[in-house]
C-alpha cells in the first residue's frame, strides 16, 4: 500500500483520504492527526502570545466543545459503540469506526484544547502552589476519573445491553475525562507538589526511554507483523503467552528504537539545536 499511497502520509492527510485498503501504516495516522491538531493550536497560541487571553481561552473551550458534540452525533448517527468493544467484535464497523471516527482529529481536539490550557496555565504561573484542600480533592476525583473510564466500559464488554444515552454520552466525554485525571498529575508533578507519583514519574532511568518513545511507537507494529508472517502454526491464547509475547516484544523494540534514534533523531535534533543557538547568537549581537 505504501507504494501507491505514501504521498498521503507525507503530506499528513493519511487519515483522511481513502479507507483502511488505501493507508500506508496503518499506525501512522497519529502523525497525521498531530500535525493537524498543533495546526489548529495555532489559533489559540497566537491570541494568547498576543496578550488576547479571553479570546484564546473561548477558542480553546470552543474545540472542547466542538469535539464533545461531534463525536456525540457521529456516535449517534452512525450508531457506534461507546468505544471499541472486546466482545463480539464486528470487524466492518470497527474499521468503519476507526475511519470515521478515532483517526480524525475532532476526536482527539478536546484532549489537545485541554493540553493546550494547561500549558498555558503553567507558562503564566511555574511556581504555582495548590492549597492542602484542593489537593485532598483533586487526588480521589483525578483518580475516579481515570478508573471511570477504564472499567466504565467493563459491564459492555461482558455482554450488557448498551443503552444508547449512556453509549454516547461515554463516547463523547471519556477521553475529557481521563485527560481531566492525566492533567492533574501533570500539573501537581510539574510543580513539585506530585510526591511519590512525582518521584516514580521523574526517575531517570525513564528518561532514556521516554526519548524513543515515537520510535517504539512507529517501529513495533512492523515486529509485531514480522512474528506473526513467522508463524506455522497456531498457538495456544493464555495470559502466559499474552505476557512473554509481550515482554519480548518490548524488550527487542526498544533495543530497536535505540539505534534508530542515535542514527536519525539524535542527528537531526543536534543539527537544529546548532541552527538555533546560532541564530540566537547572532540577534544578540545585532542587538
Amino acid at each position: 500500500m505504501c507504494r501507491n499511497w505514501w504521498w498521503k502520509n507525507a503530506i499528513f492527510v493519511n487519515n483522511f483520504l481513502g479507507g483502511i485498503a488505501q493507508r500506508c501504516l496503518e499506525h501512522s495516522w497519529y502523525l497525521c492527526c498531530d500535525m493537524q491538531l498543533f495546526i489548529l493550536s495555532l489559533l489559540v497560541i497566537i491570541p494568547l502570545l498576543k496578550n488576547k487571553t479571553i479570546t484564546g481561552i473561548c477558542v480553546n473551550i470552543a474545540f472542547i466543545l466542538a469535539s464533545v458534540i461531534s463525536i456525540a452525533l457521529v456516535t449517534h448517527y452512525k450508531d457506534f459503540p461507546p468505544v471499541q468493544l472486546l466482545i463480539n467484535p464486528d470487524l466492518s464497523q470497527q474499521a468503519e469506526f476507526a475511519q470515521k471516527l478515532y483517526f480524525l482529529p475532532y476526536t482527539h481536539l478536546g484532549p489537545f484544547a485541554i493540553g493546550l490550557l494547561l500549558g498555558y496555565v503553567y507558562w503564566k504561573n511555574p511556581q504555582l502552589k495548590f492549597t492542602k484542600n484542593i489537593k485532598v480533592l483533586g487526588w480521589p476525583l483525578a483518580f475516579g476519573f481515570n478508573m471511570a473510564v477504564v472499567y466504565g466500559v467493563y459491564p459492555w464488554n461482558n455482554g450488557a445491553e448498551q443503552s444508547r444515552p449512556v453509549v454516547i454520552l461515554y463516547a463523547a466525554t471519556h477521553r475529557i475525562v481521563w485527560t481531566l485525571g492525566v492533567a492533574w498529575v501533570t500539573m501537581v508533578c510539574i510543580t513539585g507538589q506530585g510526591g511519590i507519583i512525582n518521584k516514580i514519574l521523574s526517575w531517570k532511568c525513564l528518561i532514556p526511554l521516554s526519548r524513543v518513545t515515537l520510535e517504539v511507537y512507529l517501529l513495533h507494529p512492523l515486529l509485531q507483523w514480522l512474528y506473526m508472517a513467522s508463524l506455522h502454526d497456531r498457538i495456544y491464547a493464555s495470559h502466559y503467552s499474552a505476557f512473554y509475547i509481550y515482554i519480548s516484544h518490548l524488550v527487542i523494540v526498544y533495543v530497536i528504537a535505540i539505534v534508530c534514534c542515535l542514527a536519525f533523531d539524535t542527528p537531526f535534533y543536534h543539527l537544529e539545536k546548532f541552527i538555533l543557538i546560532r541564530k540566537f547568537k547572532k540577534k544578540e549581537e545585532t542587538n
